[in-house]
């Protein structure tokens, strides 16, 4: 069996454009959401974990997103980046 694919993240609470700073700081925003998650979940991941996650695996992968008080098998519905 292959080894399951984990990514970690931490939870969020700055919303809206407030997330601006966040990228500053490397860090990349992101939302858990479907039939089985009760609320919606924001997050934020390490930007270079994820570039290098994204890279090796692309977005058609289910993998285990891991934050403090949750695990959630997910998969990359979109990939938003700047066109500069």
């Amino acid at each position: 069996m292959a080894d399951e694919l984990i990514l970690r993240a931490e939870p969020r609470t700055v919303l809206g454009k407030k997330v601006k700073q966040l990228r500053r700081e490397g860090l990349v925003p992101g939302v858990v959401y479907g039939p089985v998650v009760r609320e919606t979940i924001a997050v934020t991941v390490n930007r270079r974990e994820f570039d290098r996650f994204y890279r090796d695996n692309g977005h058609s992968t289910v993998f285990s997103l891991v934050w403090e008080g949750g695990r959630q098998p997910v998969l990359i519905r979109e990939v938003q980046s700047d066109p500069v």
